[in-house]
């Protein structure tokens, strides 16, 4: 009896205590659900403050037309500490929002549309636009379903009367046309990044040093890709040329605290100098000495790869391998010669070349070319004389001196790239694709008369539309006049207080000018200015020249509340 009694009370206790943890278990889960059910609701304020934040941040920049500056956003929505920071790189905006109650904490990042980018006419200066009649300005591609803004300028834009600037889609001969027509009073930093794939003029000039040979330069920018010399490291690497007048700075500096266009202005950067080639010539012995007026490459001094010439020389035929062909102190011809380096510290002339094997020539004097040439790379201290109304084609030409045409018209150059302080061209001449960067220092910035002025004279065309033109010019003027009308076709930027003083000519592209925040300055937009742009003319300047930032184009209606649709799709 007493056994099961004992019995009972076991299973009594065993039962009570499975009935107390069911309890404490059911407690815990209601106790777990209240807390979940609070951090959900925690979890749901937070995330609608971080979304306001990131809608406040649009809408900041919507409201400055357009524009991301680097900034931070922070206000208080209903006890919950809300920050957002934007930052601009490029075309894009980024954007950091955080929410904060307690010890909980939301991020989101999202990425939108930051700038409406470079318009058809933009400029960075303390800018006034004059609207004078007659003009022609448009951001509207239709054929290629692009458009940008017709003009975007730094200060205020006057005088533009009602029915002058349009939307795309409108048509005429004359007025102001893009998305949006007009965007004054635009607080920019820094032209250069929304131009090039560079971070400032600084890093473009370290570019430009630093490039050998690709799609738009076979024969190099800054580097020789023919001639190898050995670095610091041991290893082999192309020559390099040139070398950029940068300063005191070593990095990009930052445009909130300097106004870069300003110092490459005050301290006339953007210059360069011709790197000595005397280090880089070994000794040559005494076998591989030319005495003769004739040098055929194709047959002569075979063994040799660095010859030595001691007379004035005429150099023909193409050699089997890589020649390097030293005449220190006497003048050299070209006749059509190839496949090698020519170094002197005399004059050269070329009288063809017209094969399509590749040809360097150095020389601390002038370079005269009478006929065709192809594919040459000159690096010249003196002039060069363009002295023939052939094609010059696929070539190289740098000195810090003038680039001149005064004797011959129908001169064509072909997708050059071209390193000097000006260009001098009195006679019809026809550009047709290429780069040139152009350094001429004007004391007097719209003084056409300058000795250091760049003069295009006579009827050309700048650039077609099949090969449009990469320009930069560099505190300098350019002036272009003729009464038929010149055909500009391409981009064409500028860094530091620049000037064209034209008549009758006709852009078609994009016109960039990135001027000191204080250099004051009037444009007056009336009859005879006319400037179209064109979004397949960058894209092919693009694809030749990778540093050639790709433009975006505005098909999105830029409203707060896309844009946040926009932003939180990528967050």
């Amino acid at each position: 009896m007493k056994k099961e009694k004992s019995y009972i009370l076991l299973t009594v206790l065993i039962f009570s205590a499975i009935i107390a943890l069911i309890g404490a278990g059911l407690a815990l889960i209601n106790k777990q659900g209240f807390l979940a059910t609070r951090a959900n609701v925690r979890f749901n304020r937070l995330q609608k403050a971080a979304h306001y934040g990131l809608i406040e941040a649009i809408e900041n920049i919507v409201n400055n037309e357009g524009i991301c500056e680097a900034g931070v956003f922070e206000t208080n929505l209903d006890g919950i500490s809300v920050q957002a920071s934007t930052v601009r790189r490029g075309l894009v905006c980024s954007i950091r929002s955080e929410a904060t109650l307690g010890d909980a904490r939301i991020v989101l990042v999202g990425a939108t549309q930051g700038f409406y980018g470079i318009g058809t006419f933009t400029v960075k200066a303390d800018e006034e636009v004059q609207w004078l009649g007659g003009a022609f300005v448009s951001g509207c591609d239709l054929e290629n379903d692009c458009s940008i803004p017709a003009i975007i300028v730094s200060g205020p834009i006057n005088g533009v009367p009602e029915g002058v600037a349009h939307n795309c889609g409108s048509s005429g001969t004359t007025g102001i046309y893009g998305n949006p027509p007009l965007l004054p009073n635009v607080n920019f930093y820094d032209l250069v990044p929304l131009t090039f794939n560079a971070e400032c003029f600084y890093d473009l000039l370290g570019i430009f040093e630093e490039q050998g040979n690709y799609t738009g330069y076979p024969m190099g920018l800054g580097r020789n890709p023919l001639w190898l010399v050995e670095n610091e490291e041991g290893e082999m690497e192309p020559r390099q040329d040139i070398i950029f007048d940068r300063g005191d700075f070593n990095s990009c500096p930052n445009p909130l605290n300097v106004d870069e266009p300003d110092v490459v202005w005050e301290d006339q950067l953007g210059d360069f100098s011709i790197i000595p080639w005397n280090t880089d010539i070994p000794s040559i012995p005494s076998t591989c000495e030319w005495n003769n007026g004739n040098l055929n490459l194709s047959t002569d001094l075979l063994d040799c790869e660095w010859i030595r010439v001691n007379t004035d020389v005429n150099i023909t035929g193409i050699a089997p391998n890589l020649k390097f062909i030293y005449v220190p102190n006497n003048s050299v011809t070209i006749s059509n010669a190839g496949n090698a380096i020519v170094i002197t510290n005399r004059s050269i002339t070329i009288n063809a070349k017209t094969n399509l094997n590749p040809l360097a020539l150095y020389t601390t004097q002038s370079v005269t070319i009478n006929g065709p040439t192809t594919m040459t790379r000159i690096v010249s201290q003196g002039n060069i004389n363009l002295q023939t109304s052939s094609t010059i084609s696929h070539s190289t030409l740098i000195t810090p001196n003038t680039i001149i045409n005064t004797t011959h018209n129908n001169l064509i150059l072909e997708e050059l790239n071209v390193f000097a302080r000006r260009i001098f061209f009195t006679r019809y001449t026809i550009i047709r694709g290429g780069m040139f960067y152009l350094f001429g220092y004007v004391e007097s910035i719209c003084n056409s008369g300058d000795p250091d002025a760049s003069i295009v004279n006579t009827s050309a065309d700048i650039g077609t539309l099949d090969n449009p033109v990469l320009f930069i010019m560099v505190n300098s003027c350019l002036r272009v006049v003729n009464p038929n009308p010149i055909n500009f076709n391409g981009i064409f930027f500028a860094e530091g207080p620049t000037c064209i003083v034209y008549w009758n000519i006709r852009f078609t592209g994009i016109s960039i000018w990135n001027e000191p925040n204080d250099f004051v300055n009037v444009d007056q937009l009336g009859s005879g200015f006319y400037i179209q742009f064109d979004y397949g003319i960058i894209n092919a300047l693009n694809s030749k020249y990778w540093f050639v930032r790709k433009f975006e184009c505005i098909r999105d209606d830029p409203q707060t509340y896309l844009q946040a649709i926009q932003t939180l799709h990528s967050s």
